[in-house]
């Protein structure tokens, strides 16, 4: 049973990717990373986690100097999720060859290599290769525990979940935005909201059409052709806030007003179009969505039975 592992395998890529590649700088020379002298911050059933495993991770993870308060607890929080991990995964006797953990690593550092900023941090990736061949293992041990543990019971119970986001059905939808991005006031944002409670009011009561409505109001490109998006698929250009609202509704029945980070909307759906995907044909994206939901309920449930006892700043 093959995985999609980009959204466990590569969390450590996606940092590198999101927070920047940066060169570690002269700062970084006089960064302690031996633990035994090191200011405790947490113990984790007993293990302790020092100031100088934290920074140590913050290197391997290229965070940038000014950043790392602000991501503190974050990243701590982080380690002991993956401490935790690492020693359920181990008393279920799963393990990983050095040669798939070594071929992550290399990857990784075939990435860096490609800019002409970041030996410092190769080098302290050379540095400490144990704690980033342990961290780098975690979620290949909770790839192959996945593999023996999702059932076809399972597979299948997710694709009738959630069909019509697995199985290719699609929807001719219109909508009508009034803008309320990221930023806008609470009392605006109100206000806006009530202006499309009270246009729906008046598509529903016959005084205008949707589409009558869609061009008058609508801050959106579509408002000149009447509200008209087209037809759309839960991977489509819409998102998902929208299409939450969107595929649940009757056709031809006119939402309530709903928000996105675009703003707020009524929609109608005009036509649902079936799909004809089989639960075969989405079995890699299941398997990936079940394992990451396995993980943050396996995660959850770990954190409620440890001894966590935070020490340090």
């Amino acid at each position: 049973m093959e995985l999609r592992w980009g959204w466990l395998v590569g969390v450590f890529v996606c940092l590198v990717c999101l927070l920047g590649i940066v060169a570690a700088n002269e700062d970084e020379k006089t960064i302690r990373l031996e633990s035994k002298s090191s200011p405790m911050l947490v113990k984790v059933n007993g293990v302790g986690i020092t100031e100088a495993d934290l920074e140590r991770t913050f290197v391997l993870r290229m965070i940038p100097v000014e950043m790392r308060e602000g991501v503190r607890e974050e990243i701590l929080g982080q380690m002991i999720d993956t401490r935790l991990m690492r020693e359920y995964l181990l008393k279920q006797k799963v393990t990983v060859s050095n040669d798939e953990v070594d071929g992550q690593i290399k990857r990784l550092e075939e990435l860096l290599a490609r800019r002409s900023d970041t030996k410092p941090v190769l080098d302290k990736m050379k540095e400490n290769r144990k704690q980033l061949r342990e961290e780098m293992a975690v979620p290949l041990m909770w790839r192959a525990w996945m593999r023996k543990t999702i059932t076809d019971d399972q597979i299948l119970e997710y694709f009738e979940k959630h069909r019509e986001k697995l199985d290719g059905t699609k929807i001719r939808v219109s909508h009508i935005l009034l803008k309320a991005p990221p930023g806008t006031s609470e009392a605006e944002s109100e206000r806006k909201a009530t202006e499309l409670k009270d246009l729906r009011g008046e598509i529903v009561s016959g005084k205008q059409s949707f589409e009558e409505a869609a061009k008058a109001k609508s801050e959106a490109p579509s408002g000149k052709e009447g509200g008209a998006i087209g037809t759309i698929s839960w991977e489509g250009a819409m998102p998902d806030s929208f299409c939450e609202v969107a595929f649940q509704l009757p056709i031809n029945e006119v939402s309530e007003p709903f928000r996105t980070h675009f703003g707020w909307h009524l929609c109608v759906v005009k036509e649902k179009i079936p799909g004809d995907l089989s639960v075969e044909d989405a079995r890699r994206e299941i398997i990936a969505k079940v394992s990451e939901e396995e993980w943050e309920r396996k995660l959850t449930e770990l954190r409620n039975s440890a001894r966590i006892e935070l020490i340090g700043k």
